[in-house]
């Protein structure tokens, strides 16, 4: 039997967390949100180490404590591989290659309705 899709999406924005995460589970996806990067970090490490690691991390590339852009290079230095999916309000391209990302694949503009993220997610873990 296979598992549902772990989703983990990273926001301060907490109307934003709470529809994602309400959208995704709906779809089926094992959607859990955090608005604190630093929790998302040791929550991603926890989950790497077990039965059930994380396939997806949404992160938004705009929050005061520490942006998305700054979670995966930590998150490459502890070995973890997962896939990303950023999003932003206004985002410089030049941000999307620091992020490894296809430069448009694995980033959504906001404002997105729930099914544009439902249908990237769908495309990114293929």
């Amino acid at each position: 039997m296979d598992h549902p899709k772990r989703v983990l999406v990273v926001t301060d924005d907490e109307g934003f967390l709470f529809s994602a995460v309400v959208a995704l589970r709906r779809e089926g996806y094992d959607a859990h949100g955090l608005g604190d990067p630093r929790e998302a970090i040791d929550a991603i490490q926890e989950a790497s180490g077990g039965n059930n690691p994380y396939d997806l991390l949404i992160t938004d590339l705009e929050m005061p404590v520490r942006c998305g852009v700054e979670l995966v290079p930590v998150l490459t230095e502890r070995r973890i591989a997962l896939h990303v999916l950023n999003i932003a309000s206004l985002c410089a391209k030049g941000i999307y290659c620091t992020m490894d990302c296809s430069c448009g694949e694995n980033h959504l503009d906001k404002p997105f309705e729930p099914r544009d993220l439902v249908e990237r997610i769908g495309r990114i873990l293929i």
